[in-house]
């Protein structure tokens, strides 16, 4: 044997790999380009829904405090209007009854009688509006 030497020489195209290898990267690229382009749209979205839930809940704080604004206005208009209407009803009544004596003309019988009747509704409906604002406060339980 003597000196015989060989080599064995693998040449391999490797140019449709180099070409996959960079259309993977470019792929690559692209889709990391659309993850932050639709991460920057959903942090967006997400930021305006976070202002409009805030504005809706101070719209709702301010509806409530209306609300309670309101029910507070009918509370005490209803107890201003109780004592002059129980006046009305009660001094009609006594002179309906003749509790001092003869109305004198028969005209003024009719008229206070027209004037109890009308104040009898009015302290119902003074009433009705007390209880509903009650109960829109929480301070009257229904039974």
């Amino acid at each position: 044997m003597g000196d015989d030497r060989f080599s064995v020489i693998t040449i391999r195209d490797i140019s449709m790999r180099k070409v996959s290898e960079q259309k993977i990267i470019e792929s690559h690229e692209l889709l990391e380009e659309r993850v932050r382009v639709r991460t920057l749209t959903l942090t967006n979205e997400i930021n305006h829904l976070n202002g409009t839930e805030l504005e809706l809940t101070q719209a709702f704080q301010n509806i409530k405090v209306a609300n309670w604004a309101i029910s507070q206005f009918l509370t005490n208009m209803s107890h201003e209007l109780r004592t002059p209407l129980n006046c009305v009803i009660g001094f009609s009544k006594m002179v309906i009854t003749e509790v001092y004596g003869p109305i004198g003309n028969a005209k003024y019988a009719d008229y206070i009688k027209d004037i109890h009747m009308s104040g009898t509704p009015l302290l119902s409906v003074k009433s009705d509006i007390l209880d509903v604002s009650k109960i829109e406060l929480g301070e009257l339980e229904l039974e």
